[in-house]
């Protein structure tokens, strides 16, 4: 994810109090590398994401990428008003044949940082 802002030209395009989910570049590999490993997983479409330690609320992701930025935070009447797909995912069955999520959302930011 880059931290400059200005190559995020459609951060404001997302309404700000949606769930949003993310899923760490280390959890994706790994969910990715055992899914050629695992018999459980032949055949299946997985929903593959970063799990409850990863899903927030957007305005507290943007707040966070601002912040760590060293931006101004936007105005909340900035943000879009129109509906738009995102939201937490149940990745139960995923996590249990892949056994992939091991980071949290305070690891993402960590590294951000």
């Amino acid at each position: 994810m880059p931290t400059n802002l200005s190559s995020l030209k459609n951060i404001f395009s997302i309404p700000y109090n949606v769930h949003f989910e993310l899923i760490h570049i280390r959890d994706a590999v790994t969910a990715l590398i055992n899914a050629t490993k695992k018999d459980k997983a032949v055949g299946k479409i997985l929903l593959v994401g970063g799990g409850k330690k990863l899903c927030v609320q957007y305005k507290e992701f943007v707040n966070d990428l601002f912040f760590l930025s060293g931006y101004k935070l936007p105005e909340n009447n900035k943000f879009s008003s129109e509906p738009y797909l995102t939201e937490c995912f149940d990745t139960k069955e995923s996590q249990d044949i892949l056994k992939y999520q091991n980071h949290s959302y305070k690891d993402f930011l960590l590294e951000m940082k």
